[in-house]
């Protein structure tokens, strides 16, 4: 993706409608040629004769600029360039009505219109609606309601989708105490053109509210925030994100935005650095991140000619061409573009922990009296911060060493605490440490004790993944990451998904899935080893993306794991196996028919052992859950009940067709 910006501007002004300056996207600069424009205006004395004697000029200008922004913005592709240029062109144009209107009705006074939402951040997609605030000192004013329905309609007739709102200043104050989504465009809100001393009188006034509900509005954020979450899937890694409203997405920069300036009162992100030096690189990671996703919206809004923000298979396949993704060796374009995605969308994880843990204060405490693993643990380093475990260093830039890198996860798991983003912090500019370590024995026991833990293992090994310590301990683990399967089945990448399988597992043993799924809710726990189920749950997608049959590629990798961690053989051999044979009882269930004694005869001459099968139904079943929802599915338990009933008798010494004569009917649905 270049960098390059366009200079376009217009030398002959004389016959120019608009002058542009393109050179930096900070300072982008649109302008009318007023001289020739304002001979153009047609003069009228009746507002809708007004404006449809001007409307075809309107959108004269309109277009021509959206289309130089447009090309410009596929030469560069910088989509915060776009953003700002299509709000510059906004108030261009909206400047322009007014003054129109104002010029032929000339008792236009006591109202002045502003900009808020992502206008007012100067942060306007090509096809978003336009939020308008008209601020007026009185709603009893003809001319002022003239003037407001001139400018909408003028807006539509371009086939702008306009949100607005007319109401004093008071109104706007009385209104934003109980109304979140309004309060929050306020704080964007942007001065275009009227009487500037409402929209100074709104600012004091707006300013004094904050101070006082500053603790309020970081609170309700933080819970619409996760409400928004949970409603869009719930993970930073979905294959079809909504790069507006996901987790990790436009929505998450934009709440940094409003918390941090909601609390300092800051009119721009940059003056972090004034408050604190150590903002610079988070507002860097800040910028890079919108910058990238405000680009791949822009070229969303462009493709489809609408206010469209989901990331599509389809989408993706034009966007990478559009930013000029090449295939390379084991990896396409369309998957280059979604690594690059997923990875702004960790960085975006780590910067939402980070801004939203500064906004959100407790009182410090020292940790006392903890043992870790029933042992007695030195906690010199270890302290409460905000309720969040954190570990303090001796040195400023010091970095963690990895052995208590591994222990800061396993003990915030032993005690179910979350760990400061502080730390985390450093954990990350210290996980190359990690990969240098020639012998990872003990890091490799903390990791096994971690995974086999049945306290939100998930989490904590979710935590090591966006850190990137869980890349480093398995280089291959690490060629997954954000590695998106492009197919119609698959919700999540693989990662994400190995992650949510093991989720699955706590939840088996739990008890929590015994109405979805109680066959496998019933045989975890008569399984020999957890230690053998949970590695070959965590190592079964290794092998993805090389190219080759994943299975056979994961089986060499799970061996050579199995060795580092000096499994015994037999503990090697099973979960190499089960790793290998993973979607064996899926292909049988789903593609053969299972009252078929033969088909029941081959399934198990490749499995050969009960406890084999025990594992695999449970790997099959949490593999199938960990796809996404919607995908397991009644007619799947069945099938697969049926197949581990009928293999089960048949590997204990069962006579396959005599077996199936026992059961001529076909198996009533039951949920596995």
């Amino acid at each position: 993706m270049t960098n390059d910006n366009q200079n376009l501007s217009f030398s002959n002004k004389q016959k120019s409608k608009w002058i542009f300056d393109f050179q930096n996207f900070e300072k982008v600069s649109i302008k009318l040629n007023s001289s020739l424009i304002n001979k153009k205006i047609k003069p009228e004395k009746n507002p809708i004769a007004l404006r449809k004697s001007n409307i075809s000029l309107f959108k004269e200008l309109f277009n021509e600029a959206r289309i130089t922004i447009e090309n410009s913005f596929k030469h560069n592709n910088n989509g915060l360039f776009c953003a700002r240029a299509n709000s510059s062109l906004m108030v261009q144009i909206i400047t322009l009505m007014f003054k129109t209107f104002k010029n032929n009705f000339r008792n236009l006074n006591g109202i002045s219109i502003v900009a808020i939402g992502g206008f007012g951040r100067y942060e306007l997609a090509p096809y978003s609606d336009l939020d308008l605030l008209f601020l007026v000192s009185s709603k009893n004013n003809s001319t002022q309601d003239k003037l407001i329905n001139f400018v909408l309609y003028c807006l539509w007739d371009l086939g702008i989708k306009v949100g607005h709102t007319t109401c004093t200043v008071n109104q706007v104050i009385k209104d934003i105490e109980y109304d979140l989504t309004f309060k929050t465009a306020i704080l964007d809100k942007r001065f275009i053109i009227g009487e500037k001393r409402l929209f100074n009188n709104l600012k004091i006034k707006f300013n004094a509210l904050r101070k006082d509900t500053i603790s309020q509005f970081v609170k309700l954020k933080i819970k619409e925030q996760s409400q928004r979450h949970h409603k869009t899937g719930g993970s930073r890694y979905m294959l079809e994100p909504n790069v507006k409203e996901s987790k990790g997405c436009i929505r998450d920069l934009n709440t940094i935005y409003w918390l941090s300036k909601y609390k300092y009162g800051f009119e721009s992100l940059n003056e972090f650095k004034i408050y604190d030096k150590k903002w610079e690189n988070y507002l860097s990671k800040y910028y890079n991140s919108l910058k990238y996703l405000m680009t791949v919206r822009c070229h969303l809004h462009y493709l489809s000619r609408r206010d469209n923000n989901i990331l599509d298979i389809a989408a993706q396949e034009q966007i990478a061409f559009c930013l000029k993704y090449s295939n390379r060796k084991n990896i396409s374009s369309v998957e280059r573009l979604m690594k690059r995605f997923y990875l702004s969308a960790k960085d975006i994880g780590n910067l939402t922990r980070i801004f939203c843990n500064d906004n959100v204060s407790f009182n410090k405490n020292t940790l006392i009296n903890l043992n870790y693993n029933n042992k007695s643990y030195e906690l010199s380093n270890f302290e409460l911060k905000d309720n969040k475990l954190n570990f303090t260093l001796n040195h400023p830039n010091e970095k963690i060493n990895p052995k208590d890198i591994f222990k800061i996860f396993q003990f915030s798991q032993s005690k179910n605490l979350d760990i400061h983003p502080s730390t985390l912090d450093i954990i990350i500019s210290s996980k190359n440490l990690v990969g240098k370590i020639v012998n990872k024995d003990e890091l490799l026991e903390i990791f096994t004790s971690i995974l086999l833990s049945p306290n939100h293992s998930e989490k904590y090994l979710r935590l090591m993944s966006e850190t990137g310590v869980l890349g480093k301990l398995f280089p291959d683990f690490q060629k997954i990451t954000g590695l998106m399967q492009f197919n119609m089945y698959h919700h999540y990448t693989v990662d994400e998904h190995t992650l949510i399988a093991i989720g699955y597992l706590n939840k088996l043993e739990k008890g929590e899935l015994i109405e979805l799924a109680p066959i496998a809710s019933s045989l975890i726990k008569k399984t020999q080893s957890r230690k053998i189920l949970f590695l070959a749950v965590f190592l079964h997608d290794i092998g993805k993306g090389k190219n080759k049959d994943h299975t056979i590629v994961g089986e060499n990798i799970a061996n050579q794991v199995c060795q580092n961690l000096k499994l015994k053989d037999q503990e090697t051999e099973t979960i190499t196996w089960l790793v290998r044979n993973h979607l064996l009882m899926s292909k049988y269930a789903f593609n053969y028919d299972v009252s078929d004694p033969k088909t029941i005869l081959n399934f198990t001459n490749l499995v050969q052992s009960p406890e084999k099968l025990k594992l695999l139904l449970i790997i099959t079943v949490v593999d199938i859950l960990a796809v996404g929802p919607g995908i397991w599915n009644s007619w799947k338990a069945a099938l697969m009940r049926d197949l581990y009933k009928y293999s089960e008798e048949v590997l204990y010494g069962a006579d396959a067709y005599q077996l199936m004569e026992l059961n001529p009917e076909k198996s009533k649905i039951q949920l596995m």
